[in-house]
């Protein structure tokens, strides 16, 4: 049993055919052709003054029709008004067309044959410019076909003595106004078909916007509360590191320093996992851009690789280096951000690779000549088939249900992947349980680059002192200013602080500071960027800084969009001393 249409696609399919019958000026010439043959046809048979009458009338009717159909209350006519108007104009046309037929047994075989054609080329122009619309073809097509029908099965004619060709022909007529009504159907049906597929596709289009669009409220509602708990997680662990290298910088007996060193390292791998969610954050916002351009390859895995062995070598894991390629070999890349790549595939190589085990990096031409082939291979646990997705999504850790956090948070591959899709690199992965993984990158090939100068050896060169610098600490949080401020003390310099913007310019027409330290979110609304702007202003060379422990992707471009150097908490011992060295160096420059 065929499907019922849907409300919504039959109205569909009415509106379309009331447009094509609205646009159909073509039709509308065709008919005063046609009538014009017919005229032409019967003239010299019927009554002259006949003729003319049924001229006059279908003149009138075409008149009005074209008046009709380009009147203004078109416009505002219901569809349902619209086809009842088009089914009222088709009886009248098709009762004008077969007028002339009453008029067969007065006419000739001829006038007969001429009259049947034009009327059934007629009627199947009117399935074929209404789409097989039932009601419209009926309108037209049933009184010009059954007309025919009738006249020419009780009307014989002269010619034929016994009628049986007259009648065979208005069996043939018959059998063809079936066949045009199967037609009309079918083409009626196709004309529904395909405005139930449409709104269908409409339908499931509608489901996937919104589908995207919940998928990208979650998305950024993730990164919200990553942002919030990694910048609520910093603050006390800022204050900690503080502290702790406070202790460590003091002169302390063994035992005390010990414990001083084991917070450092603790607060230090800490940091180093909260910077996980940062580098997510940083990809996500696209503040990290690539540096495009040709990199030998060699040299580069050969850097790497010597980067590595040391810290594999602790961990009792072989790494091995294989590279069929020739000396000069080059792709497009950004070094550095490769380099990235290949740190976190080996990284969690290890941490998946018992002891004893290998990793190997392996470097050859692809099947693809436009393509270098780079692997990072371990004989680690492997990944289940089902799982291949899932490991390059932000969390997931296989063979890792106690979350061991020296295996840490689970980001280094959702990093890679975002990575190799902003270096134009195709990753893939071939892995199963208890076989060890093999990531695949392939990477553009280029022509090979000149050999790049050998860097110059670095100049030791004596660090500024910093003592008595005068340094601006402002952070809405008491104990983070406090903390800092012992550590920046412990350093030699002299520090202030402040909550506020305000207290931050109050400190500042005290004493014109050498470096300002601000916290991104401070109290009340006002933000660290109000408070180096006004730094700025005062002493325009003067150092500063945003330290924050806020990784939202708006803040984060907010930052760059200022030029202002943002580093986040906790900030690490040698990242203070780097700045203050700065700080020295331009206070001498002043």
């Amino acid at each position: 049993m065929p499907q019922l249409p849907s409300t919504d696609a039959q109205t569909a399919a009415d509106s379309e055919v009331v447009r094509r019958v609205l646009d159909s000026a073509a039709r509308l010439l065709v008919l005063v052709v046609a009538n014009v043959l017919i005229a032409v046809a019967v003239w010299e048979e019927l009554p002259p003054a006949i003729v003319s009458v049924w001229c006059v009338l279908v003149a009138a009717h075409l008149l009005l029709r074209r008046h009709a159909l380009r009147a203004a209350a078109m416009d505002v006519l219901p569809l349902s008004g619209k086809l009842r108007l088009f089914v009222a104009y088709g009886l009248v046309a098709g009762g004008l067309q077969v007028l002339p037929v009453l008029g067969f047994p007065w006419l000739g075989e001829t006038a007969r044959a001429y009259l049947s054609i034009i009327l059934m080329g007629l009627s199947t122009g009117t399935v074929a410019s209404c789409s097989g619309h039932p009601r419209l073809c009926s309108a037209y097509c049933i009184p010009v076909l059954g007309g025919l029908v009738v006249a020419w099965l009780l009307s014989p004619s002269a010619a034929g003595a016994s009628g049986f060709i007259d009648r065979a022909i208005g069996v043939l007529i018959l059998l063809f106004m079936g066949i045009l009504g199967m037609v009309a159907r079918n083409s009626y049906q196709t004309l529904l078909d395909a405005h139930a597929v449409r709104l269908r596709e409409r339908e499931l289009n509608a489901r996937l916007q919104e589908a995207l669009a919940r998928e990208r409220e979650a998305g950024q509602s993730k990164t919200r509360f990553l942002a919030s708990a990694s910048h609520d997680l910093r603050q006390p662990l800022h204050t900690l590191s503080m502290l702790a290298a406070t202790l460590v910088l003091r002169p302390l007996d063994e035992r005390s320093r010990a414990i001083a060193t084991l917070m450092a390292q603790v607060s230090e791998s800490l940091n180093a996992q909260l910077d996980g969610l940062l580098d997510v954050s940083r990809l996500d916002a696209g503040v990290v851009r690539a540096q495009m351009g040709p990199a030998p390859l060699r040299p580069l895995l050969e850097r790497y690789f010597d980067e590595v062995q040391a810290a594999a070598r602790d961990a009792g894991i072989v790494v091995k280096l294989h590279g069929r390629l020739p000396e000069d070999a080059a792709v497009r890349t950004d070094a550095a951000l490769l380099q990235r790549v290949l740190r976190n595939l080996v990284g969690n190589a290890h941490k998946f690779t018992p002891r004893g085990g290998e990793v190997r990096i392996e470097a050859e031409a692809a099947a693809n000549p436009e393509r270098i082939e780079l692997r990072v291979v371990d004989t680690g646990i492997g990944i289940a088939p089902e799982h291949h997705a899932q490991v390059f999504q932000e969390f997931f850790q296989v063979g890792n249900d106690e979350r061991d956090r020296s295996r840490g948070l689970g980001l280094g591959l959702s990093i890679v992947a975002r990575l190799v899709a902003l270096l134009d690199i195709d990753l893939s992965l071939q892995s199963s349980p208890g076989q060890g993984s093999c990531f695949v990158l392939r990477l553009p090939a280029v022509a090979p680059a000149a050999p790049a100068p050998e860097p110059a050896a670095p100049v030791e060169r004596q660090r500024p002192a910093s003592q008595a610098l005068h340094v601006l600490v402002v952070d809405d949080e008491k104990d983070v200013r406090a903390s800092t401020c012992l550590l920046l003390g412990e350093l030699g310099c002299d520090c202030r602080s402040a909550a506020d913007p305000d207290e931050a310019a109050n400190a500042m027409d005290t004493q014109a500071p050498d470096l300002v330290l601000a916290d991104f979110r401070l109290g009340g609304g006002a933000s660290g960027l109000q408070v180096l702007a006004e730094a700025r202003r005062r002493w325009p060379a003067l150092p500063v800084a945003l330290v924050s422990g806020d990784i939202a992707p708006d803040r984060l471009r907010e930052a760059e969009d200022a030029g202002v150097r943002l580093l986040h908490k906790p900030l690490a011992l040698a990242a203070l001393k780097a700045l203050l060295d700065e700080a020295a160096a331009a206070r001498t420059g002043r």
